[in-house]
């Protein structure tokens, strides 16, 4: 099965997630970023605006075809209890149908509604997981933590079959 993780990271804290759970995968890793980035006072300010109004900012080019990938990991930061608009925008220019989706998230000090968000654009997820911002610097737990975690979706999915 070829998978692929998709991440947005404005601090490192989903990249480092994302890192490693394509390595654990041996999956192709796709950061995204925006043309016009995000900083510490736009993602407060203005990223909060964007989140309430939906809107999807425009993407720097990125290689990706769906068609090429059975599994799609997408990789977002909780921002104002939900997906970051880079990601948003990802979704939205996208079609994933057919594909085993799962989505994860890093989060400081809440999930919010992350997980209605990402079920709301991307439809059937197979699962999902959080990851505590404040928590990731014990690299051996959170690997640990990754492996119990797709070990749970693997079963679940051979399970779904």
């Amino acid at each position: 099965m070829k998978s692929i993780v998709i991440y947005y990271s404005l601090f490192g804290h989903t990249h480092k997630v994302a890192k490693l759970i394509s390595k654990k995968l041996n999956a192709d890793l796709l950061r995204i970023k925006p043309i016009k980035a995000y900083n510490v006072e736009t993602a407060v300010i203005v990223g909060k605006k964007h989140i309430e109004s939906k809107h999807s900012p425009k993407l720097k080019e990125y290689d990706f075809d769906a068609k090429n990938y059975d599994q799609i990991i997408i990789g977002s930061p909780v921002w104002w209890y939900s997906i970051t608009p880079p990601i948003r925008t990802f979704i939205k220019e996208n079609d994933f149908s057919g594909k085993k989706l799962i989505f994860f998230s890093t989060y400081g000090s809440s999930k919010g509604h992350v997980y209605d968000d990402a079920k709301e654009l991307l439809g059937n997820i197979i699962d999902e997981k959080a990851f505590n911002s404040t928590k990731l610097n014990n690299i051996q737990k959170i690997k640990a933590e990754i492996d119990n975690w797709l070990s749970k979706v693997k079963k679940k999915d051979l399970n779904q079959q």
